[in-house]
């Protein structure tokens, strides 16, 4: 018997090499192999890895492996306001993926999109190990030897997240000539005195590149110090420049959308489209929102400007017409402050034409079956100014847009949360929805941020009332939280779950037209206080009247929130619960049966019908995928060290079950 193992070693190295997204694994975990993949990360230097053969006598040889990586310098000037799609840092100008590049988390950026230091690594999940330094970035190699540079940027604490603490920090540190970090600037977090009510808004920093930083591979680099133990303590940066500024002067020539326009629907973010034609009128939203900011030191223009919405199967255009944005007065944007505006789809005082009857019309027409499956509503805003800088990412912030899905579930949330909910040992939650004709629910999708510490081996009951609240659900079965981020790359993901009954059989519910509530209940006791966490989302006001808690004594709304919705969606009509979100998922309504647990050598496995012609894929506790092989319902574990570890099954489609847990003993 051959075990055999790759190490990193490490960033404290005698190579001392700074990347830490880099990725090495065997090409086969199944039987021998003489080949392993090296995923580079892209910081220059010598990394190390350690390859370890050991023999059933416990005998080792180590072999090391050094690659030397080399990234050229780039000359500036360089600008990121982060208005791209992300969730990572774009590679030509940063050499790390630990931020978050979003739209959701920040209050009034000053363009779309900012970078959030959010407590989790690039494989979605926490640094862990207690205070220190958590998410970095950490620009390319710069020539600053020639020319007077200056860095500029935007800064926010907490925005709609968790702010930081005034013993939390995040740090600029700039590399001189002899390739040191060298720390120029510290931002501490809030003080505990200041009320939560009080929201920071963004400041302008700057920071010129001194003498001892002039050099041919220069970098800058900001660091964030927390506890380290989830999506916590964040910070948001904005608009980072490295150019010729010697005022040190925030007046850029950009007019931006600082915010992407808001889902058709009024109460929902997204839902089926049969629940949706029949109350068209009320579902709709007659409104439209706009975030603006203005860079340059004058009042500007920003037309010509127009709002689209069409969508995107069949290329229906509901406002039948491309409308102008910002008429008359509106088109002037002043400069230095944020500017939201709201504007009447049924004729507004500044002008908006009145589209709202030719809107319902075509929503309501015969260009949308009754039963489509999926229907995508994208709408766009553009603006236009000829005094605008001429690059790329000015030109890039002038267009945003939003996309309202249709598809088989509910949902009042948009996908990201800003913060989570937690209930105690037998206190329960739930979520109202309407349903407008009758139907079934096939499952449930929950998103758990990792806002504490690991809660995957605790227990929840998943219910659901039909007509009003009470003490007995219609249904109630026991499951457990899964993290999508320990099987895939993943910040945002779901994790979805089919309604199955006590024996694991499908279990769909059919429910009548009118009230349901989907919920959870805490099962088992929090460990050190950290119960399950449901993703909250603070962007989306209209949810927090469909919440209601029952602390034990009977249900009542919840209280003590600010306004937002639980990121818990129902799955309707029968359909598979996956493949409808943004973000990849988790299924869980194929099972998989795996027994007895724990075991020391074998574990024998039951898949659903199609388990034949799978693969069995074993990981470890961090998601590292150990081995994988035909499926067979005996699975011999006998080379597995003791542990924790997750066993799912996927087909030759990517199908896969949701991963179950096996615990291995010696």
């Amino acid at each position: 018997m051959i075990v055999s193992t790759i190490t990193k070693a490490g960033t404290k190295s005698v190579d001392n090499y700074e990347g830490r997204d880099q990725v090495a694994y065997f090409t086969d975990y199944s039987g021998p192999t003489n080949e392993f993949i090296y995923r580079a990360s892209r910081f220059a230097g010598i990394d190390s890895l350690c390859l370890v053969l050991c023999d059933e006598f416990g005998i080792c040889d180590t072999t090391h492996y050094a690659f030397r990586l080399d990234v050229p310098s780039v000359s500036p000037p360089i600008y990121d306001d982060f208005s791209y799609a992300g969730p990572v840092p774009d590679n030509e100008i940063w050499l790390d993926q630990e931020v978050y590049v979003n739209t959701e988390l920040p209050i009034d950026p000053r363009s779309i999109g900012v970078a959030t230091f959010d407590g989790i690594s690039y494989r979605g999940r926490p640094y862990g190990n207690g205070y220190g330094a958590a998410d970095r970035l950490t620009s390319t190699y710069l020539n600053t030897a020639a020319g007077d540079w200056t860095l500029s940027f935007w800064l926010q604490r907490g925005g709609l997240t968790d702010r930081p603490e005034i013993r939390d920090s995040l740090v600029l540190q700039f590399r001189d000539a002899s390739d040191n970090w060298i720390s120029v600037r510290e931002f501490n977090g809030i003080p505990a005195n200041q009320p939560f009510f009080e929201q920071d808004t963004f400041r302008f920093y700057t920071q010129t590149i001194s003498e001892p930083f002039q050099h041919d591979r220069f970098q800058f680099r900001f660091v964030n110090y927390s506890d380290r133990a989830g999506f916590r303590d964040t910070w948001h940066l904005d608009y980072v420049r490295l150019d010729e500024n010697p005022f040190a002067s925030s007046i850029f020539n950009d007019i931006a959308f600082s915010r992407q326009p808001d889902f058709i629907l009024e109460n929902y973010s997204s839902m089926p489209w049969r629940h949706f034609q029949p109350q068209l009128n009320a579902e709709l939203s007659d409104s439209i929102d706009i975030g603006l900011y203005s860079l340059f030191s004058t009042t500007q223009n920003a037309n010509p400007s127009g709002v689209l919405l069409q969508e995107q199967n069949t290329g229906n255009i509901p406002f039948g017409s491309v409308p102008v944005l910002f008429n008359n007065l509106e088109a002037n944007v002043d400069a230095g402050v944020p500017i939201n505006r709201a504007y009447s789809l049924m004729g507004d005082p500044s002008g908006f034409s009145d589209v709202w009857d030719t809107y319902t019309a075509n929503m309501s027409g015969t260009d949308f079956d009754d039963n489509a499956e999926l229907l995508e509503f994208e709408m766009t805003y553009t603006l236009e100014n000829t005094s605008q800088e001429g690059l790329d990412f000015v030109a890039r912030n002038d267009e945003v847009t939003r996309t309202t899905v249709f598809s088989n579930y509910f949902a009042y949330d948009d996908g990201t949360a800003e913060s989570a909910i937690e209930i105690s040992r037998d206190q329960q939650i739930a979520v109202r929805f309407e349903a407008s004709v009758s139907d079934t629910i096939q499952g449930v999708r929950f998103h758990f941020p990792h806002t504490v510490a690991d809660f995957t081996d605790q227990e929840m009951m998943i219910n659901i009332w039909i007509g009003e609240l009470d003490d007995t659900p219609e249904y109630s079965v026991e499951y457990f939280p899964v993290y999508p981020s320990t099987f895939f790359d993943t910040l945002q993901g779901f994790t979805s779950y089919e309604l199955l009954d006590i024996a694991g059989e499908a279990a769909p519910l059919e429910i009548p037209a009118g009230t349901f509530y989907v919920g959870w209940e805490q099962g088992s006791t929090c460990q050190f206080g950290r119960c399950i966490a449901v993703g909250y989302d603070r962007n989306r006001p209209r949810g927090l009247n469909s919440i209601f808690v029952n602390p034990g004594a009977g249900w009542e709304p919840i209280s003590g929130l600010t306004n937002g919705s639980l990121m818990l969606r129902p799955v309707m009509a029968g359909t598979p619960a996956v493949g409808t979100t943004s973000t990849d998922e988790v299924r869980a309504e194929e099972q998989l049966l795996i027994y007895p647990i724990p075991s020391r050598d074998v574990v024998y496995l039951q898949g659903p019908e199609w388990a034949a012609q799978s693969t069995v894929e074993v990981f470890a506790n961090t998601g590292q995928l150990i081995f994988q092989q035909a499926y067979t319902e005996t699975l011999n574990i006998s080379n597995l060290p003791a542990g924790a570890y997750f066993v799912r099954l996927q087909d030759q489609t990517g199908n896969y079950t949701a991963p179950q847990r096996l615990i291995v003993i010696k």
